[in-house]
């Protein structure tokens, strides 16, 4: 709910900007975040990832990630902004396992799989930062313990409960998709002719594979 009216306030404050002043390279910027933003919002309305993608612990892993191997501060700051972070992990797959309902069951494999992967990668967070110049790496220490068992948990949440019952759809739907083509891709492609595009591109290429097997073998 937060990121949502951030993204509206965002856009009310974008939309009353005048992008005929700026100059060309501010002008496509501008775009391109209210683009964006405008797909956030739409998503936002149309639906709650938190009931269908059960990657989302692992997406905030991956930001904290970037707090440690991003130069925007000093890493002794980014340090203790890694800790604070691993440390709401938790809230985070409370508030996933409770809204999780039926995503695809693709989805929820793989995020079994990444569970374990992550589970590994976070023992090298203290590594990362020190090969960043941190000289104190001990409060990432405690966090990250706790990270992999929380994850572990989520792991076995993601076995035992989520993937019997995963049998949602990824497909988005024509409208979802022909906004986001317009608006997010800023395209003038419509859906149907995407489609025709892929359709004729099928048949080109099936058309080389049979030629091909013919010359091997007439």
């Amino acid at each position: 709910e937060a990121r949502c009216d951030l993204v509206s306030r965002t856009l009310v404050r974008l939309t009353a900007l005048d992008s005929e002043s700026m100059d060309p390279e501010e002008r496509i910027d501008y775009q391109l975040l209210r683009s964006e933003l405008e797909v956030e919002a739409y998503d936002f309305q149309r639906e709650d990832d938190r009931e269908g993608d059960p990657s989302i612990p692992l997406e905030a892993l991956s930001a904290v990630h970037e707090v440690l191997i991003k130069d925007f501060a000093a890493i002794e700051t980014r340090v203790p902004l890694a800790a604070a972070r691993l440390g709401r992990l938790e809230q985070v797959v409370t508030d996933v396992r409770r809204t999780l309902k039926r995503p695809p069951r693709i989805w929820t494999e793989m995020a079994i799989e990444d569970c374990a992967g992550t589970i590994d990668f976070l023992d090298q967070f203290p590594e990362i930062a020190r090969l960043a110049g941190a000289k104190e790496v001990s409060p990432l220490e405690a966090p990250v313990t706790e990270a992999k068992r929380i994850l572990a948990g989520y792991r076995t949440f993601l076995v035992m409960e989520i993937l019997p019952r995963s049998d949602g759809t990824f497909a988005a739907g024509l409208e979802a998709y022909s906004f986001h083509l317009k608006t997010g891709l800023q395209l003038a492609t419509s859906a149907a002719d995407i489609r025709l595009i892929g359709r004729r591109e099928i048949e080109k290429s099936q058309k080389r594979l049979t030629d091909e097997a013919l010359k091997i073998d007439p």
